[in-house]
């Protein structure tokens, strides 16, 4: 597990120090700041193709234009659970909110911009497409989609995303399993008025595990 955070930054450098050394350089997306405070904290690791990670900050945008989008070779979601705060994001010609515990499904090759309005913090898991995307090929049609709290399937997909940031000693074995879980769960998560006998064998055994739990 790695971590990073501006407390040890002097206060009118970390905003720039957040920008430049963690957004651009790990992330390939940039941001903007009102004037004022600035504070931000970033624990991560990685489980192969798999990366996951827990943020918290103050109120920033953030801004992924068509250039970075672009540049992002690897073709890449990016699933964020929201924790606390609010977090809007406009990808694909449409916005969404997210509150506390809605889940969100992002094309990392498609341009967005998005706002954490009052801050807060969630949980990032980026994993290539091909996961999700073998099992839910419908999601190759929107470049985000929002899963809000109450939704079936997404309390349990909430679990496993605790879990999985909140273990950073979890054997690489097990967060393979565990992201295999989720991304079934995100699956029947999104899969909103298809009839049952149009899923993967699979899916339907997660969905009667599931409403046996």
């Amino acid at each position: 597990m790695r971590e990073w955070s501006t407390d040890a930054v002097r206060a009118h450098e970390r905003f720039s120090y957040w920008r430049e050394a963690i957004c651009q350089s790990i992330f390939n997306l940039d941001i903007e700041a009102p004037a004022g405070p600035f504070s931000a904290r970033l624990s991560a690791r990685s489980a192969g193709a798999v990366r996951i990670a827990t943020g918290e900050s103050t109120r920033y945008e953030l801004i992924r234009g068509a250039r970075e989008a672009a540049n992002d070779t690897e073709a890449q979601y990016s699933i964020y659970l929201q924790l606390r705060g609010q977090l809007d994001i406009t990808q694909g010609g449409e916005t969404f909110t997210f509150a506390p515990s809605d889940i969100g499904i992002s094309d990392l090759q498609r341009p967005l911009r998005g706002a954490h309005t009052d801050g807060g913090r969630r949980i990032t898991i980026v994993l290539p497409r091909e996961i999700l995307e073998r099992r839910a090929p419908w999601l190759r049609k929107a470049a985000m989609r929002r899963l809000a709290a109450g939704a079936p399937y997404v309390d349990l997909a909430r679990r496993h995303m605790l879990e999985l940031a909140g273990s950073p000693t979890m054997s690489e074995s097990t967060t393979a399993l565990m992201i295999e879980n989720l991304c079934n769960l995100l699956a029947l998560a999104s899969a909103s008025g298809l009839p049952p006998a149009r899923l993967q064998p699979e899916l339907q055994t997660e969905a009667m595990l599931a409403f046996c739990r």
